[in-house]
């Protein structure tokens, strides 16, 4: 008899375990893999679209929604023009000529990471402070990220009305290179 409740008892005990962990996957966003950008870009979309649907007040739900598909349409539209394609060569010779200082410096805080002078989090910082992903939409997603994560709906809040300004900020810096790539090809 007691064989048999532990086959009932086992397969009910892993299914308790599973159900919760595949819901509380289902809250924050998709681990980053390496590679397919397109892909990548769609989860992080859904993601957002989630986040705003569930946490965003009607008002700036309409306000992202609305300031999400000018970006996105902005966006093709400076894809198109030579300036995008001159700017994105650049951008590739950049990577492509990373500093050797830089490289020092990461390796630095690794090898003090390694050596437990400071902890990963402390590194994960000092990183970030290095390469300048503090400021502009890779602050606010932080933020937003980590609100959710606590389900700060106040915190949720304050971070999608800052993603909304710099949205607002960044159509208008594309809607400006679209005219003056308009400006200068007539």
């Amino acid at each position: 008899m007691k064989r048999l409740s532990l086959f009932f008892i086992a397969p009910c005990l892993a299914a308790s375990i599973l159900i919760p962990s595949a819901a509380h996957a289902a809250e924050y966003p998709p681990p980053v893999p390496h590679g397919n950008a397109a892909h990548l870009k769609s989860d992080r979309q859904k993601w957002l679209n989630q986040v705003i649907d569930e946490y965003a007040s009607p008002d700036l739900k309409t306000r992202l929604k609305k300031d999400l598909a000018v970006h996105e349409q902005l966006l093709n539209e400076w894809k198109k023009t030579p300036a995008y394609q001159k700017q994105k060569n650049e951008c590739q010779k950049k990577r492509k000529s990373f500093d050797q200082a830089d490289k020092q410096k990461i390796e630095s805080i690794q090898k003090r990471f390694e050596e437990g002078k400071i902890s990963k989090k402390q590194a994960q910082k000092e990183l970030a402070a290095l390469h300048g992903k503090r400021a502009g939409r890779h602050g606010v997603f932080r933020e937003l990220k980590s609100a959710v994560q606590n389900k700060d709906r106040t915190a949720v809040q304050a971070a999608l009305e800052k993603l909304d300004q710099k949205l607002k900020g960044s159509n208008q810096r594309l809607q400006r290179k679209i005219s003056d790539q308009s400006g200068a090809s007539s």
